[in-house]
């Protein structure tokens, strides 16, 4: 599944990742020992629970549960404000209304109005963005790898 390329890659880049999938959470940890990267990865059953410490989380399938999450929820857990919609399943506005900063596949990004929100930046052009049109999992990672936190920082 393309979820779980985007795992190893991220696993690759030095992150850690939370995921979650209502129906292949046995075939992903399956795969990911195959590829020998299940100690940098945890998969939960609680979708708000993958969530907690996150810098970021990508919704790369478009499960009816993933489609209309409580975002204030997601904020308060998450320690970082990006959403990524790998499926562009969810409502951008309703995203942004909750502070957190909202990126689409072939959508203009929405930042958080909140003034109490965090800062929010945008990916530069070269992230693979094909990785995040999966249809399976919606992987959470945390802490992002060194490069992609200056990339970040730089971007801002």
């Amino acid at each position: 599944a393309p979820a779980l390329k985007l795992i190893e890659h991220l696993v690759n880049k030095g992150a850690r990742v939370r995921a979650t999938d209502p129906q292949a959470r046995e075939t992903a940890l399956v795969r990911l020992k195959e590829v020998g990267i299940t100690e940098k990865v945890e998969i939960f059953a609680d979708t708000y629970e993958t969530c907690r410490g996150a810098d970021a989380l990508v919704v790369a399938t478009e499960w009816n549960q993933f489609r209309s999450p409580d975002f204030d929820r997601i904020r308060e857990l998450m320690r970082g404000r990006h959403v990524f919609d790998g499926r562009n399943c969810l409502v951008p506005a309703s995203v942004g209304d909750a502070g957190l900063c909202y990126r689409g596949m072939g959508r203009p990004p929405v930042r958080q109005p909140r003034a109490a929100a965090k800062s929010c930046w945008c990916l530069p052009s070269e992230y693979p963005k094909a990785s995040l049109s999966a249809r399976t999992a919606s992987p959470c990672f945390s802490p992002m790898p060194p490069p992609f936190q200056a990339t970040a920082q730089a971007t801002r």
